[in-house]
């Protein structure tokens, strides 16, 4: 690398990499990576999927983003450009290629199988592959195998128990550890020879936020502490530097790789103004802190950003990192120069992210694959005990009366709930119409159940995944809706899709400490921007000076008509008046339900125990819950037939009463949640 380069930021060194591609070299060979990440199980094109799944054949204007479809054909124009320039080509992903659509629920290892049918060269674990255990991520695994090759999967930080549990076994029997077992998926490593020659050495991390956001892989665990501690990302970083340094060296010394590409499930990070920061993300530092990787093709904080480049202060070496966005709705593309000294340079002419829409034409021969899992979530049995399948269960849960597969393929993938008018959209750190219908839908499906028993909902920006498109007819079905709470699966014996509503009870002290979690942990990273809150049965107010107040939640408002943003004139607490108001103490009693991640997962253990159980039986008292058990035996909304009352549900019983998504929704302007101060965005 020229000496002068080194002296650069990180920006500044794009050009003078591009300087140093082009100059002096006798020879090169060159590698087109093609990637994406973060993937989560979209195999059609949103907004919504009935539009894309209705006009498969035909090409539009821009307004359907993603699709497996498209991207195969991006895919195949793209190898056949670098095979004619006599480049070779890499197909990658950076995981979390589960978990987001009505797709994860098809029992035929969907997501795995589009991938091997596009061609893709190798994958990592995210999070979200994790998120329903070892077992179903095995399952899921040997599905896909059944259909043909399966994928590398590459998790170089990964962690069985020695012996293998019951709950971990048959995933562990899918690793191979060893680098001599090819007939197993899953790998430390992987190394692949190109058609030009180039040794390319393959790993995989999981970055400790993400690994920390999965506490179902358990007793499968990544990078700790060593006191096996994870919940504390940066003190858990440099032990994965020197976890994955001993694979890098191997690479390098023993396999004699041209070339280290890290699949990272790590990411970057934003910085306070909303900028990409390239100083803290974990992909930019395990970049800083382990020697010999060339380039970090990142997921996790499903940004658009690069190629950047940092360089390892040690080494002088420059590291290639980028980040291609999620959902399929981009194709990240990076241009690889290798001279015949070693010398790797990104050729930025070429490297671009390319866009996936519906100008593209769509790869017809990937609609089997989507009718074989539309098919399999309308005919196949859910479980031993119920010869009903996924979406013919749910559906009559919804509808309150028996629905079954009668039409052809998609009659109740597709089953039209609702009409929208207009988009309801997501956005982060700010209250908008799609996080109040999600709250209300939570409520309403309390209200349903046990009219007046429960005064307010709360659920995060994590939860709620995507919003509602208008499309072409505006008609709103249970796969739009599902893709909203798509989350988790039931804590029960028999495993459903969806997490279910769980009630408790908060003081009014632990209801303001919820509250309070909007004003702080949202604005410290992209990762805590998943914690912004998203009430219904209350408005409040917090402010965001620099620097943070300790109190930062001025007012509480409690609604006289939760369905009508309609509020009491006085607040029940204010904070320049001393506190709570109006006969509220700090130790007066709400029910409140929330989605059981949120209850369970999404807030510190600190937090948690501030949380107690809501108990139906005896509404005027309330138990701490300190296990799972407890949570799930009393405080799961259920219907009268004992049925688990999911997230999703509640959001399709909401729509499918209004009929029309009523209007108010559509206005974007805060209603609820009234940020003040210099630090709002």
């Amino acid at each position: 690398m020229n000496p002068s380069c080194r002296k650069l930021s990180s920006l500044a060194l794009w050009s003078c990499l591009v300087i140093h591609a082009g100059a002096g070299q006798s020879a090169t060979r060159t590698l087109v990576l093609l990637h994406t990440a973060d993937e989560h199980s979209h195999l059609l094109a949103t907004n919504p999927e009935s539009d894309d799944y209705a006009h498969f054949g035909r090409v539009g204007h821009g307004s359907l983003q993603g699709g497996i479809a498209r991207r195969a054909t991006v895919l195949k124009q793209e190898r056949e450009l670098a095979a004619a320039q006599g480049y070779a080509t890499l197909t990658l992903s950076s995981g979390d290629n589960m978990m987001g659509t009505l797709f994860q629920a098809a029992a035929i290892g969907a997501d795995y199988r589009a991938m091997m049918l596009l061609g893709y060269d190798a994958t990592c674990f995210g999070n979200h592959d994790l998120e329903l255990g070892p077992q179903f991520t095995a399952n899921a695994i040997n599905q896909a195998g059944q259909a043909g090759s399966m994928i590398p999967i590459l998790a170089s930080n990964i962690h069985f128990p020695i012996p293998p549990n019951s709950k971990s076994a048959s995933l562990a029997k899918l690793f191979d550890g060893s680098g001599r077992n090819f007939t197993r998926p899953i790998r430390r490593w992987h190394v692949i020879t190109t058609p030009n020659a180039i040794r390319v050495g393959l790993i995989g991390i999981m970055g400790p936020r993400a690994s920390r956001s999965a506490p179902n892989k358990s007793p499968i665990r990544f990078s700790r502490t060593s006191s096996g501690r994870e919940d504390d990302p940066d003190k858990v970083l440099p032990f994965l530097y020197r976890e994955i340094q001993p694979v890098v060296n191997y690479l390098r010394r023993v396999k004699k790789v041209d070339l280290v590409i890290a699949l990272a499930h790590a990411g970057t990070e934003k910085d306070a103004q909303g900028n990409d920061d390239l100083e803290h993300g974990e992909s930019v530092l395990i970049a800083k802190h382990v020697k010999g990787i060339d380039v970090i093709l990142s997921g996790h904080t499903h940004l658009r950003y690069g190629p950047a480049v940092v360089t390892h202060p040690a080494t002088g070496q420059p590291v290639i990192i980028e980040e291609p966005g999620a959902y399929g709705n981009y194709l990240g593309k990076l241009v690889l120069n290798l001279d015949d000294d070693g010398k790797l340079a990104v050729d930025l002419g070429q490297s671009q992210s390319l866009t996936i829409d519906d100008r593209i034409p769509p790869d017809l021969s990937t609609r089997a694959l989507i009718d074989l899992a539309i098919g399999a979530l309308e005919l196949m049995p859910e479980s031993r005990s119920n010869s009903r399948s996924m979406l013919e269960r749910s559906l009559s849960a919804i509808y309150g009366y028996p629905i079954f597969h009668t039409g052809g393929t998609g009659d109740l993938y597709f089953k039209t709930l609702g009409f929208t008018g207009f988009d309801l959209d997501l956005a982060s750190l700010r209250e908008t119409g799609m996080a109040r219908l999600a709250a209300d839908a939570l409520l309403y499906a309390a209200q349903e159940v046990h009219p007046g028993a429960t005064q307010l909902a709360i659920t995060v920006s994590g939860v709620v995944q995507d919003g509602i498109k208008k499309g072409i007819q505006g008609d709103v079905s249970l796969a739009d809706l599902f893709r909203i709470y798509s989350l988790g699966e039931s804590p029960g014996a028999v495993k459903t899709p969806g997490f279910p509503i769980v009630r408790v009870a908060l003081s009014a002290q632990d209801l303001l400490t919820l509250l309070e979690s909007t004003a702080t942990l949202p604005y410290a990273s992209a990762e805590g921007e998943e914690l912004f809150v998203l009430p219904s049965g209350l408005r409040f107010s917090y402010d965001r000076p620099a620097p943070f107040l300790s109190f930062p939640v001025s007012k509480i408002w409690l609604a006289k008509n939760a369905f009508a943003d309609i509020y009491e004139e006085n607040p029940i607490y204010d904070r320049d008046r001393g506190g709570w108001q109006g006969g509220v103490s700090s130790e007066t009693k709400f029910v409140v339900v929330m989605d059981y991640y949120l209850a369970i997962f999404a807030f510190s253990a600190e937090v948690r125990n501030l949380i107690s159980l809501y108990d139906p039986d005896s509404p005027g008292m309330s138990l701490k819950f300190k296990t799972l058990d407890s949570l799930t035996q009393k405080a799961i909304l259920r219907r009268q037939d004992g049925s688990e009352y999911k997230s999703y549900e509640a959001l399709a019983g909401l729509v499918l009463a209004m009929g029309v998504i009523d209007p108010r929704y559509a206005d974007a302007a805060p209603k609820r949640i009234f940020c003040l101060g210099v630090q709002c965005r």
